[in-house]
């Protein structure tokens, strides 16, 4: 279970680097604004925040089988 927890954390890391990378960025950097909010503010938000759920979806998946495996 540890070298697939391993390699789910790479995809992770990997997708959310991309996601932060300059041609997504730039994207999004417009004069736009979702409820007042610019539109590059709003893609960090919005991307920080699934990095957060995603980070502890995984992170308490992989400790409760590791509990339960114990």
């Amino acid at each position: 279970m540890k070298g697939k927890a391993a390699s789910v954390l790479v995809i992770m890391f990997v997708l959310f680097f991309l996601l932060f990378h300059y041609p997504l960025i730039e994207i999004f950097n417009t004069r736009q604004a979702v409820s007042g909010v610019p539109m590059l503010l709003f893609y960090f938000l919005i991307v920080w925040l699934l990095l957060i759920i995603v980070s502890f979806r995984v992170s308490t998946k992989y400790l409760r089988d590791k509990e339960d495996g114990d």
